[in-house]
């Protein structure tokens, strides 16, 4: 009777410190793998970086269609830009003339 006294102390000795490693690899796994873990901080900084890439090309790309528009306003009309734009959307063409387009 002795001896099996002697074995649930033993288990009893354990059981905390098993436990306390289950719960600290549990936080330790959802730290690292969760929604708001190190590999969630890390995929959403690369997704932060191709975003930022991505809006520095269409600033780029406003700011040419900008000065563009800037050209045709009234104040400050662009008679080339004016002439060019009519002949590309109407598709007038002179006899004697070479039209090249630029993309």
């Amino acid at each position: 009777m002795l001896l099996i006294h002697t074995e649930e102390f033993r288990l009893r000795d354990y059981l905390w410190p098993v436990l306390c490693v289950i719960v600290l690899i549990y936080f330790g796994y959802h730290a690292l793998n969760g929604d708001r873990g190190v590999f969630a901080l890390l995929r959403l900084s690369r997704e932060l970086e191709v975003a930022e890439t991505e809006h520095a090309a269409l600033k780029a790309e406003n700011d040419k269609t900008e000065r563009k528009v800037l050209l045709l306003r009234p104040d400050s009309l662009d008679l080339d830009m004016a002439d060019e734009k009519a002949r590309m959307l109407l598709g007038y063409v002179g006899k004697d003339e070479l039209v090249i387009e630029r993309h």
